[in-house]
């Protein structure tokens, strides 16, 4: 997927990527938009997340499991 059309089904517009954003893309590779993804979002990603590492070895479940407990657990609302 290109990144036009990923931030276009984020419902993010061209116009409102910042400057900076755009130069933090081209110098990194990436960028943060925030306010996009809701909790049930997050919680549905979590819930994929833990389906697939039960299928992984015990080695890359606890992996798995370490990982997700440094997500950052605050959400912010995205207002359409």
């Amino acid at each position: 997927m290109y990144t036009k059309q990923a931030l276009r089904e984020l419902g993010v517009a061209p116009a409102g990527v910042t400057e900076a954003q755009k130069r933090q893309f081209e110098e990194q590779g990436f960028f943060t938009v925030e306010r996009i993804l809701t909790a049930s979002d997050l919680e549905a990603m979590r819930a994929e997340s833990l389906a697939g590492s039960a299928a992984q070895s015990p080695a890359v479940r606890k992996s798995a499991a370490a990982a997700r407990s440094r997500l950052p657990t605050r959400v912010v609302r995205h207002s359409p």
